[in-house]
């Protein structure tokens, strides 16, 4: 059994499609959570203040409270100096609503997911089945010598209705490997048909979440880490959050999407063009391996008398 040329790298096309796909869904995924974790944080420093903002003072521990309360008033509350009239509250409610709408106005990768997957499992089975194919052609070819025997044996007066008259299963099991690869491959050519504008929605949508991720990280670093501008926190504090912000901004600066779209369609015009993907034919090693129809090719020259008999006994096998 000879294998096609780029046989083992078939599909992979499609296989680095779905992984990028699969990525943004990931970045969907945590955007979502992040957005959720968040609003239940402010929810919860809201609650906070709401219970302890009003309460009394006590003179005895008041070194100890009141660095406590006031921190939590001037989060929730109180202006911070300019250049930041907003809370830290005000500022991630801000924050938060920026980041929530752009997701929810994000297109749904779902279907874009879905489709994909079912077209990589259409490749894997066209890919399989060729294999089989192959495989059993190979056994029907090495039984030739018995396959025309049986056929010259057979091949007057027969009669259908006779189970041991049968194909042999050299030639079934060949058969059936044929009705198999043809009904695979059709499912491949239409995915590869499809293929096109899946990658330039895929385009799109790396495109509109990379704007967004970085919009996000803006957003961030502006309202989310206000914070940050409050004398209080810590410098070496200010300073790591500040740097781990800014390594997150500069790598989404430089990413691009070119790379990412040129890897899923390098290898996408060779799978198209593969034999993988391509319908076999079935060559009958009964007469010596002339190519013939599937169903009745055990026998091209029946009389027109004997074609009723030859169809409905094979509609009653088991045969595909």
């Amino acid at each position: 059994m000879i294998l096609p040329l780029g046989f083992n790298q078939f599909g992979q096309s499609t296989k680095a499609l779905l992984g990028q796909i699969r990525a943004l869904a990931v970045i969907r995924d945590v955007m979502r959570r992040r957005i959720e974790l968040d609003a239940q944080y402010i929810a919860g420093l809201e609650a906070l203040a709401a219970e302890y903002i009003d309460l009394e003072s006590n003179e005895v521990i008041d070194g100890l409270l009141k660095p406590v309360l006031t921190q939590l008033k001037e989060v929730t509350s109180v202006k911070l100096i300019k250049p930041h009239p907003l809370s830290e509250i005000e500022s991630r409610i801000s924050a938060n609503h920026d980041i929530r709408t752009l997701v929810e106005n994000l297109p749904d990768i779902t279907e874009p997911e879905q489709d994909t997957s079912t077209g990589l499992t259409d490749l894997v089975n066209a890919k399989k089945s060729y294999q089989d194919v192959m495989e059993a052609e190979d056994v029907a070819k090495s039984s030739q010598s018995s396959l025309e025997a049986w056929y010259a044996r057979d091949s007057k007066f027969m009669d259908w209705s006779n189970t041991s008259r049968k194909l042999p299963d050299e030639d079934r099991r060949y058969r059936r490997s044929v009705v198999a690869q043809q009904t695979n491959a059709e499912k491949a050519r239409l995915w590869f048909y499809k293929y096109p504008s899946a990658i330039n929605q895929h385009q799109e949508h790396i495109e509109r979440w990379w704007s967004l991720l970085k919009r996000a990280s803006i957003t961030n670093r502006s309202g989310y880490y206000v914070c940050l501008c409050d004398n209080a926190t810590p410098s070496n504090l200010v300073s790591s959050l500040s740097c781990h912000i800014s390594t997150c901004v500069n790598q989404l600066e430089a990413f691009s999407p070119l790379p990412a779209i040129a890897s899923v369609t390098e290898e996408y015009e060779e799978d198209g063009e593969s034999q993988i993907s391509q319908p076999t034919v079935y060559r009958n090693y009964c007469i010596g391996g002339v190519v013939s129809d599937i169903l009745l090719g055990a026998d091209l020259f029946l009389p027109e008398s004997r074609l009723e008999e030859l169809v409905s006994h094979l509609d009653g096998s088991d045969l595909p």
